[in-house]
């Protein structure tokens, strides 16, 4: 699936170090796969997932690649 305009605009974001990024969406618009392609593109990066329940966790698990900590 072809990433949106807004959705590469994450993903290929220039950020810089402790700069705070909000991305603002309603539910089943993307967020996660955003944050999926976000961390693929940058493999060298430790990133963290943080999930406000188990069942979410284990299924970002599943769809985070390894630099990604879910918990």
């Amino acid at each position: 699936m072809k990433p949106t305009d807004e959705q590469e605009l994450v993903i290929n974001g220039k950020f810089k170090i402790g700069e705070i990024v909000e991305v603002e969406a309603f539910a089943g618009t993307g967020k996660t796969t955003t944050l999926v392609h976000f961390a693929m593109a940058r493999p060298d990066k430790k990133m963290l997932y943080v999930a406000f329940n188990q069942s979410v966790q284990l299924e970002a698990e599943k769809k985070f690649p390894k630099n990604v900590t879910c918990r």
